[in-house]
């Protein structure tokens, strides 16, 4: 068996057709290991679902904070 591994700074989409490619043979001839970091894939799941909130200032996110409280 191969191993290759793909680092995400090649793009989203050519390892997406690689595995798209992969996965068109018997299951027997692949795996596919896909290792994540869970705070970072945390942060993304947060980002695409629209559940972050940016400040322009340090007294921006203080007044955020005081008014969450």
């Amino acid at each position: 068996m191969t191993t290759i591994t793909l680092k995400n700074e090649i793009g989203l989409d050519f390892i997406e057709a690689i595995k798209a490619l992969v996965k068109t043979k018997p299951k027997d001839f692949y795996t596919i290991k896909e290792d994540g970091i869970p705070d970072l894939d945390k942060a993304i799941k947060e980002i695409e679902n629209g559940d972050v909130v940016s400040f322009e200032s340090v007294d921006e996110a203080i007044k955020y904070l005081d008014d969450e409280n």
